[in-house]
């Protein structure tokens, strides 16, 4: 578990982070030192950060990725703290989790709009990035894997 910045508001209102610009800086030196990235996979809060990431990549203004994975994401009310990377649909092909139960991250339609033509499933459980029944939570990790594994080849 990793809290990249520190959140304001509601819990599940639209979500603002004090230390955004921070956390998304930290991320971006990270996937530098550790280029070449494939793939950004994040869950809860780290679902939140991969969505500027992923805009940024998409507009040349961080390093570049093929794709983005968000697993139960808060609506997100850092566009507000970073519009310039929302003025328009971002072209990175998303793969977006939301969960039936989940009663903090209500923001997988919200986040998926954002993108051109995202995948959206969605697990039983709660706020969890997989569900605990053994048979779905592999589906949704084979389902995963050949999203990524699909976008990488390309």
């Amino acid at each position: 578990f990793k809290q990249w910045a520190h959140p304001l508001g509601e819990q599940t209102g639209w979500r603002r982070y004090d230390g955004w610009d921070q956390a998304i800086k930290t991320v971006q030196e990270a996937l530098h030192r550790l280029a070449p990235i494939d793939a950004i996979l994040g869950f809860s809060q780290g679902s939140n950060l991969a969505h500027p990431i992923a805009a940024m990549a998409a507009l040349g203004k961080g390093l570049p990725f093929h794709c983005v994975v968000h697993l139960c994401t808060t609506k997100p009310g850092w566009v507000a703290e970073t519009p310039d990377l929302f003025e328009w649909k971002i072209p990175m092909p998303a793969f977006l989790v939301q969960a039936q139960k989940d009663d903090i991250a209500l923001g997988g339609k919200e986040v998926a709009e954002s993108y051109e033509n995202p995948v959206c499933i969605t697990h039983s459980d709660g706020h969890r990035p997989l569900p605990a029944r053994k048979d779905e939570a592999q589906e949704i990790s084979e389902a995963i894997k050949n999203f990524i594994v699909k976008q990488c080849r390309q």
